[in-house]
């Protein structure tokens, strides 16, 4: 999974737990790893495992966005459209499990 989102990406590192927006629907359980964007280092820096799936929608970007690394769910949402130029369908929770820098 690639983080294009530095702000994503730092919460993940540094707490432990992040909330994505994703369009892919992942599996809860899934194991992943977590890469840094294209044109800086496109190498592993993390293993995370999917702790849940849930649809992107209002609701759920107010109950998860104290965990996405943005300061409001306005914030979050506005980035996720900035990166993948429309709403992504999926809140994915991940949990880190390793870091590897």
């Amino acid at each position: 999974m690639i983080f294009k989102s530095f702000k994503a990406l730092s919460f993940l590192l540094e707490n432990g737990k992040v909330a994505t927006m994703r369009d892919y629907p992942h599996r809860v359980n899934q194991t992943i790893y977590v890469q840094m964007p294209e044109g800086i280092s496109r190498r592993t820096i993390a293993k995370a495992k999917i702790e849940k799936v849930v649809l992107n929608n209002t609701m759920n970007r107010i109950k998860y966005f104290d965990i996405s690394g943005f300061s409001s769910p306005e914030e979050w949402l506005e980035e996720a459209i900035r990166l993948n130029k429309k709403i992504p369908r999926y809140i994915i929770i991940l949990k880190l499990i390793k870091k590897y820098i």
